[in-house]
């Protein structure tokens, strides 16, 4: 909920944000119970003031920002934040955002952090990537503190799945596969992600068949489902898995560490055994920069790799529908590729999947340098250990 009305600043002038006295749930409640000493009351001025522009670009300035008749340095700000951790209903954003084409700052205060289901069940059919067979996935609402889980409703009892680091399989070659006893559930980094790139909490995914579908073999056909279905908030507060230490995973070249961080960040580097079609992106993530930045880039491969799949048992339903495949310096694909780094973003989409087995929303800054599944899933059961570890040195 946006409650904040910024009038945007061009360089070297002034931005001025107007808290409003409505427009958000229980807003007045949340500003009063604010510190006293920021002013911050419906009704009040901020001021913000774009400071040591270098080259003409503010987006790398120093900021003042002024409360009432409190003027303190960001970093300061910053520092005060713990106040706000403390009220119930109220979460204050760590950044600062920056409005390029308008070279506008703005702080924004407001957004509560509840547990988040679907209202309404929603289905999609389509082939598993692997297997070839057809699939029917349906998510279904789901109560606070349920958390997601996989039902098998196309076998006896409808076993269910629960999501843990520990709960995949070996072979972890090109796909994820979450397995307990004789239930499995093939292919589910795609929904995975989807419901956590949409910031989804709780809700059950019945599927008939045992591989999700691969659909476009993106995310985004999943978001739109998630989407159709409607995102609600619930009551209960939203759970956190917060990295307090940095944890690390290697296997020959490739290699993932998360840091600390007040958020999630994610970096990648993604490159072939060539080193051709090297590509590199950092990226924030949250609700709107994961629908249009990573859910629509598509799972792809190397052309000399098609056979040895194929006679692994694998890509049995994979086709130029569904992938994108390099030969040499061309890639093939029957639309053009959706963003000049395409693969990067997919390997991003393929991480915050694979995360999602740790139960609960990360917060932390994941550096990846030639990430799969395999070190992904190690790198979830490492921070399941670590957490773990975290957790008993807090109750000592």
């Amino acid at each position: 909920n946006v409650i904040l009305d910024r009038q945007t600043c061009r360089a070297r002038r002034k931005a001025e944000i107007r808290v409003l006295n409505s427009g958000c749930r229980n807003l007045n409640s949340n500003l009063l119970d604010l510190p006293a000493s920021f002013g911050a009351k419906p009704g009040s001025v901020f001021s913000l003031q774009p400071l040591a522009f270098q080259n003409g670009d503010p987006g790398v300035a120093s900021i003042c920002v002024c409360f009432s008749e409190l003027s303190i340095q960001i970093s300061d700000f910053l520092r005060l934040l713990p106040h706000f951790d403390s009220h119930p209903r109220l979460c204050v954003p760590r950044s600062i955002l920056y409005i390029p084409d308008t070279r506008g700052f703005a702080v924004a205060f407001g957004q509560e952090m509840k547990q988040r289901t679907i209202l309404r069940e929603a289905s999609v059919r389509g082939k598993g990537l692997h297997t070839g067979e057809e699939c029917t996935l349906t998510l279904l609402p789901a109560p606070e503190n349920h958390g997601i889980v996989f039902r098998r409703a196309d076998l006896y009892g409808k076993p269910e799945l629960r999501l843990t680091p520990e709960g995949t399989t070996p072979d972890l070659i090109r796909q994820t596969t979450l397995s307990n006893g004789n239930t499995s559930v093939n292919t589910p980094e795609h929904i995975l992600s989807a419901l956590v790139g949409c910031g989804i909490d709780n809700v059950l995914i019945e599927l008939h068949g045992k591989e999700c579908p691969i659909l476009d073999g993106s995310a985004r056909p999943y978001v739109h489902l998630i989407q159709e279905a409607e995102i609600v908030e619930q009551e209960g507060e939203r759970k956190w898995l917060v990295i307090e230490e940095p944890v690390s995973i290697t296997s020959g070249a490739s290699s993932l560490i998360v840091l600390p961080y007040d958020g999630l960040k994610i970096t990648c580097t993604s490159a072939d055994d060539r080193g051709i079609h090297t590509q590199h992106l950092a990226l924030e993530i949250n609700q709107d920069a994961y629908i249009a930045d990573i859910a629509p880039a598509r799972t792809f491969t190397i052309y000399e790799d098609i056979e040895p799949l194929l006679k692994m048992g694998k890509i049995q339903g994979g086709s130029l529908d569904c992938a994108i495949v390099i030969r040499g310096n061309k890639v093939l694909s029957k639309e053009p590729l959706r963003f000049n780094d395409e693969f990067v973003r997919h390997k991003i989409l393929d991480i915050l999947g694979d995360l999602a087995l740790l139960g609960l929303p990360i917060k932390g800054h994941i550096v990846a340098v030639r990430p799969g599944h395999a070190l992904n899933n190690k790198l979830a059961r490492r921070i399941a250990e670590e957490a773990a570890k975290w957790a008993a040195r807090r109750t000592q």
